[in-house]
């Protein structure tokens, strides 16, 4: 069995009398785990962390209805924002692919501009090579 504290700001809130037992069921919404026990209790911090199963009477039907009503539409927000998500993940998975293939091609031609910059340099010293021949051999010294 496991002790509730529950602070009197939210036992206003989750209609709760104070002093009396609670008869129906309450469900705690967290990882208990992760609270610190203080004097043999667990503290509930906000009415997010637990959620009290009882019986609708006439008196508050209207506002469990309203207090239902929502909270599922802030869970439809959330979907709406999880299905946003997608999508924004799903055009973001197009772009990566986009520059994935872009950089792919740029490396390609990057190879190419590389072995062509090679072979100039190598034609160049080949003609550098040619004039440097022609000059030594018209600039022979006069065996005067």
């Amino acid at each position: 069995m496991v002790q509730i504290d529950i602070p009197h700001n939210l036992v206003e809130k989750l209609e709760i009398v104070k002093g009396d037992d609670i008869t129906y069921p309450l469900y705690l919404t967290i990882d208990i785990s992760q609270k610190k026990l203080v004097r043999g209790a667990y503290t509930i911090d906000n009415e997010e962390e637990v959620f009290i199963d009882k019986p609708v009477s006439e008196k508050n039907v209207e506002k469990e209805l309203v207090k239902r009503l929502k909270e599922l539409e802030i869970l439809r927000e959330q979907v709406k924002e999880l299905e946003d998500l997608k999508h924004k993940k799903v055009s973001l998975e197009k772009k990566v692919n986009n520059l994935e293939k872009d950089n792919l091609e740029k490396d390609e031609e990057n190879e190419r501009l590389e072995g062509f910059y090679e072979w100039l340099k190598s034609e160049f010293y080949i003609v550098d090579e040619n004039l440097a021949t022609r000059e030594k051999a018209r600039i022979k010294p006069n065996p005067h």
